[in-house]
């Protein structure tokens, strides 16, 4: 976001038109009643492919207690790409490894890893990962999920796996660059749909 205020800045002065994509996390809203075997198999896919570093993978998950203990899912390499999700990985305030977290630094590679417990303002939480990490967040309900997702920067994709009631009251209150039901990243892979941020994203 900073080389974006700069860019942004620099236009200004001279009355040019910009478009920027500045970035912030995706989240990704599960109902606790929702179908855990395909949520579980469309975010694997969506954090996964590509290592996890795209703009519009699920940047971190928010469900309730009762919906996390049903919730179980499954590239180019560079040092400081490696160097700097290892930090973020084991620096991190709070958060338990509940799956992966296997790295080689050798081979740069590290494994698809679920964070469970995290704190809300853990640094983790703070930009996009562009890495296999998932946090999740525990949440009491929707509106707890609502008014997280609200203090955070306006995602560029916003993920909800519920039914019609339950999305709606959701697309009702939080503002989004998109907003995909029911799926992970199939609204980017239409060429032809619009694609864009809104506010800081």
């Amino acid at each position: 976001v900073l080389i974006a205020k700069i860019i942004m800045k620099a236009a200004v002065e001279h009355f040019t038109p910009v478009i920027l994509e500045l970035g912030s996390k995706s989240p990704v809203y599960i109902d606790e009643d929702a179908n855990m075997d395909v949520v579980a198999r469309c975010i694997t896919f969506g954090k996964i492919i590509n290592a996890g570093q795209t703009c519009v993978a699920p940047g971190y998950v928010l469900l309730t207690a009762k919906g996390e203990g049903k919730f179980h899912p499954c590239n180019e390499k560079s040092d400081r790409q490696f160097e700097r999700l290892s930090k973020l990985l084991h620096e991190r305030e709070s958060g338990e490894i509940a799956m992966g977290g296997e790295s080689d630094e050798r081979d740069l590679y590290m494994a698809p890893t679920i964070l469970t417990n995290v704190g809300r303002d853990d640094k983790i939480m703070e930009d996009e990962t562009f890495g296999p990490i998932l946090p999740v967040i525990r949440v009491s309900g929707v509106d707890d999920a609502t008014e997280y997702i609200n203090s955070k920067n306006d995602p560029l994709v916003l993920y909800i796996f519920s039914d019609k009631k339950v999305t709606q009251k959701i697309m009702d209150s939080i503002s989004s660059g998109e907003i995909l039901v029911n799926d992970i990243l199939m609204h980017a892979a239409k060429g032809a749909m619009p694609f864009g941020g809104v506010g800081a994203s």
